[in-house]
């Protein structure tokens, strides 16, 4: 893969609700992914950083500041149908809501083809050897792509969502909580594949969750956010040893305490 693709927010925030009953999910932020990125976003549940992965993705409305598109608006991009592929060529986002995601009238083998032959063209054999080759990375079983998506578990849907996003090579790849669904057996082995294949695709990553090691694993760069607001950012290895916020010492703190359990 060739070329530089940015994706930007600049003072993005997401307010809900109306003037007497408002309530900000992510106040005015300044935000970043671009396909060298590798970027791990952390906080608590309700901090805000699934609602700002959505606003650059368009899935999410903003309310304030604008989206960017290698510094073109995104809405060139979204409003229109050669747009939108375009864009989804480039970005692709799995949340953590697989029930939602998939349509359950379709298999699992059409769900994981529409984006290949939609965004690429790409049918017949050349179609199956792709969806097999992402498959296998993701220790998924290609004969259970016959499958609806009902019939198989929420972790292997959650990976299925991932191969779904994979197969088209996308330059850029936004994850909300995409191992939290898993058994801790396979989180290691879909992380590992994450981050192989980012570095070996030259794919941008934005890693959204609340477990530091997952998140630390895979990103360069560490955003931190609490109740909507960016609080720190900074490289991963500094974030972790020197925690500048009292909130991200807090993170860290309750992360090696449930280690020490769990080792127990």
């Amino acid at each position: 893969m060739t070329g530089y693709v940015a994706l930007r927010g600049d003072r993005i925030s997401r307010v809900y609700g109306t003037r007497r009953t408002a309530f900000t999910a992510v106040k005015p932020v300044d935000f970043e992914v671009n396909s060298e990125s590798a970027i791990g976003i952390v906080g608590e549940s309700g901090s805000g950083k699934s609602t700002l992965t959505r606003m650059l993705v368009g899935l999410e409305r903003v309310t304030t500041g604008s989206v960017t598109y290698n510094a073109a608006p995104i809405t060139r991009f979204i409003q229109t149908h050669a747009g939108r592929l375009d864009f989804r060529r480039a970005v692709q986002f799995v949340g953590q809501d697989t029930s939602s995601s998939f349509d359950p009238r379709r298999t699992l083998r059409d769900s994981v083809a529409t984006p290949l032959k939609v965004l690429l063209g790409s049918t017949g054999s050349e179609a199956e050897d792709r969806i097999v080759e992402v498959l296998r990375l993701l220790q998924l079983d290609p004969a259970q792509l016959r499958r609806y998506p009902g019939e198989v578990s929420g972790g292997q849907r959650q990976r299925f969502a991932l191969a779904r996003a994979l197969v088209v090579r996308p330059r850029i790849l936004l994850c909300d909580e995409v191992v939290s669904a898993l058994d801790v057996s396979v989180q290691g082995a879909v992380l590992n594949v994450i981050k192989e294949y980012r570095e070996t695709n030259q794919v941008g990553l934005a890693f959204v969750s609340h477990g530091l090691p997952a998140t630390s694993f895979l990103a360069r760069e560490l955003v931190v956010m609490c109740r909507g607001e960016i609080v720190e950012r900074g490289e991963t290895a500094q974030v972790l040893h020197e925690p500048r916020h009292p909130y991200t010492a807090k993170l860290l703190g309750a992360s090696l305490r449930r280690r020490r359990v769990a080792a127990r």
